[in-house]
């Protein structure tokens, strides 16, 4: 009897294997990947941040940046693929009242460096440091006037890196 309802059943059975692993996969990372929105970018710095805090002891540091970008890109798809799909569209208004003159206030800053007290005391300091790896330097005395987390800061360290000193500070704009 079961061999009988066996054979009915693969004589009606289609002919094709059934989705491998590996397709399901592609299939799932080909919808993530269509997901995605600009301002995942900068989720995608941040969660780098702070990866890169966790591996600052790997050495070599092209070894640990590489590290951190693979683990950085696989949380922040892993986001991206388990969050609720919420469609959210702003209004002209939003970016003529808003965004245009944020735009221009920022542009209007460029050409005169961020020169304020704490960004040329600590905040750069900061950055640098974390950025190349552990903070605390042997042999410093006092490393730095103040030792808060870093992760803020090499957001800005890393913008400032890729768009230069004075464009750096467009994270700021971002946020």
């Amino acid at each position: 009897m079961s061999s009988e309802i066996a054979q009915s059943f693969t004589a009606h059975a289609p002919l094709t294997r059934p989705d491998s692993l590996q397709n399901q996969l592609v299939d799932h990372l080909k919808r993530v990947l269509v997901s995605l929105e600009l301002s995942d970018t900068l989720v995608l710095i941040f969660i780098i941040s702070l990866v890169r805090q966790f591996l600052w002891g790997v050495e070599p540091q092209v070894l640990a940046w590489t590290l951190t970008a693979l683990v950085g890109t696989a949380i922040c798809l892993a986001h991206v693929g388990t969050r609720e799909s919420t469609l959210v569209t702003r209004q002209r208004s939003f970016w003529v009242v808003v965004a245009l003159p944020l735009l221009v206030l920022f542009l209007l800053n460029v050409p005169r460096p961020d020169d304020c007290f704490d960004v040329l005391n600590y905040h750069l300091l900061n950055a640098d440091r974390a950025l190349r790896g552990w903070p605390f330097i042997a042999g410093d005395f006092f490393p730095t006037i103040i030792q808060v987390n870093p992760a803020p800061d090499m957001v800005s360290g890393i913008f400032r890196v890729a768009l230069g000193y004075r464009f750096g500070t467009f994270v700021n704009f971002l946020a």
